[in-house]
């Protein structure tokens, strides 16, 4: 494989990895206690409206600030607007637990946009 090729196949794998992880203004997801931490960009300030715990009916509430940490089958809503919102599922895929994360664009007059991506921690 030639040099430039190899090269662009790495910067495809950057940007790639750069923009699943922006969704829903995620930096990235790390392992925490048994279960997946995430780690929101460093100027957002998310409304995270609560986690709905595997096996639970009720949502438990969220103190502003506190770390997201998700355990598998964990569920929580961040709000972003009033018409854009997202939900974290932390779940198992090809037997590595991470977060399912679904981002809705609902604005009126423009087309919905529903977006899923599973983010893995790096290690």
């Amino acid at each position: 494989m030639s040099f430039k090729l190899s090269l662009a196949l790495v910067s495809c794998a950057v940007c790639l990895n750069t923009q699943a992880a922006s969704l829903c203004e995620i930096d990235h997801v790390e392992h925490a206690d048994g279960g997946i931490r995430v780690v929101f960009n460093k100027d957002y300030h998310p409304n995270i409206l609560g986690i709905k715990r595997s096996g639970s009916e009720k949502a438990e509430g969220f103190n502003a600030g506190a770390p997201l940490v998700l355990k598998e089958g964990d569920e929580s809503g961040v709000n972003q607007g009033p018409h854009d919102f997202c939900t974290l599922r932390a779940e198992k895929k090809d037997g590595k637990l991470g977060i399912l994360i679904k981002a809705n664009n609902h604005i009126p007059g423009i087309a919905p946009s529903d977006r899923f991506e599973f983010v893995a921690p790096a290690k």
